[in-house]
C-alpha cells in the first residue's frame, strides 16, 4: 500500500469508524510507546500542541502516552529540553502522557542528564537517537549508556529511523542506524528493557528480526506498513507494542492497523499488542 493511499484511508478511519477503544473492548488500557511533544525541525506539524495531540490520540482509544521531547534531535541542552518536556507531560493533555527523556550519550556530561532524568524528573525510560546524534550502536560511549540505564533499570528506546530519505532537508539527509552491533552487545546485557521504535522501515531482514527478539528486544508497529501487516509480522506477538508516531503520523494510523489485522489475532495477541507488552516494559509504579 502507498503511504498517501495508506494514510487517505487513516483519515477515513478517524471520520467513519469507532475508537479504537470500542474495537477491542476487552483491552483495560491502550498503551502508545511512540509519541513525541513539541515542534518538529523540519516540518509544521498539525497536533505540536500537547493538548490537541492527547484528544486526538484519546480518540482512537489511547488511555497512556510514553512521549519524548521533538527538540532533543537538534538541541544541545538536553537538560533544559527535558526539564521543559516533564513539565508538559505533568500539566498538559489530562494525564494522558508518560515523559521519556532523551539522551545524547556523544554530549559531555550526559551522565549527570541521565541522573537527572532517573531522579529528578521521575522518568520511567528514556529515548536515543543515533540516527541524529551521529554515533553507531557499538560505540563506547553508547555502551556507557547501557550499563547506566541497566543498573537504574531503565526503559531505553532506540530510534533508528525518523524519516523517508526522499523527504529529509537535503543539508540534513540522515542515513539508519545499523542495529546488527546489538547482537553481540545485548548478550551482556541480560534483563534491560529495550525497544525498537521506528524500526520496522528499515530493518525488514526476518533473521535479523528473529535475533533481535530473541534478545529480548521489542518493536512498535508505527512503520509497519502492509496490508494486515500485525497478523502476516514475523516479530513474535510478545514483542510488538502499539505505537503511532504521532504526532508525525495520524495517530489514526495505528488504529487503522490495528482493526486491519483483527479478524486474524486472538484475543490474547491483541491485548499483549495493546497494553500487556508495554506493561512489561514499564511495570506499574515505575
Amino acid at each position: 500500500m502507498k503511504r498517501r493511499t495508506f494514510l487517505q484511508s487513516s483519515a477515513a478511519l478517524a471520520a467513519s469508524t469507532t475508537p479504537l477503544s470500542s474495537l477491542a473492548a476487552t483491552a483495560p488500557a491502550v498503551i502508545d510507546t511512540n509519541v513525541y511533544i513539541g515542534p518538529n525541525p523540519f516540518h509544521a506539524l498539525p497536533l505540536e500542541d500537547p493538548d490537541k495531540l492527547a484528544a486526538a490520540l484519546r480518540s482512537t482509544g489511547v488511555t497512556s502516552a510514553w512521549a519524548a521531547p521533538m527538540e532533543s534531535l537538534l538541541h544541545r541542552d538536553l537538560d533544559l529540553i527535558n526539564s521543559r518536556h516533564a513539565k508538559i507531560c505533568r500539566d498538559r493533555g489530562n494525564q494522558l502522557f508518560t515523559a521519556i527523556g532523551s539522551i545524547n550519550p556523544k554530549l559531555p556530561d550526559w551522565q549527570e542528564s541521565l541522573r537527572r532524568c532517573h531522579e529528578v524528573h521521575h522518568m520511567p525510560g528514556i529515548r536515543l537517537h543515533p540516527v541524529y546524534h551521529g554515533y553507531p550502536l557499538d560505540d563506547p560511549q553508547f555502551i556507557k549508556v547501557l550499563e547506566q540505564v541497566s543498573r537504574r533499570n531503565l526503559l531505553v528506546q532506540i530510534v533508528p529511523h525518523m524519516e523517508d530519505r526522499r523527504t529529509q532537508n537535503p543539508e540534513v539527509v540522515v542515513p539508519p542506524t545499523d542495529p546488527k552491533p546489538l547482537l553481540k552487545l545485548l548478550p551482556k546485557f541480560r534483563g534491560l528493557r529495550i525497544q525498537i521504535i521506528n524500526g520496522l522501515r528499515t530493518i525488514t531482514n526476518k533473521k535479523l528480526q528473529s535475533d533481535l527478539t530473541n534478545l529480548g528486544v521489542h518493536f512498535d508497529i508505527s512503520m509497519l506498513e502492509a496490508v494486515a501487516g500485525i497478523a502476516r509480522s514475523s516479530i513474535p506477538a510478545k514483542r510488538l507494542c502499539y505505537g503511532s508516531y504521532a504526532p508525525v503520523f495520524i495517530p489514526e494510523s495505528a488504529a487503522l492497523k490495528v482493526k486491519e489485522s483483527q479478524p486474524d489475532i486472538d484475543s490474547a495477541q491483541l491485548k499483549a499488542l495493546l497494553h500487556g507488552n508495554a506493561q512489561k516494559l514499564i511495570p506499574a509504579g515505575k
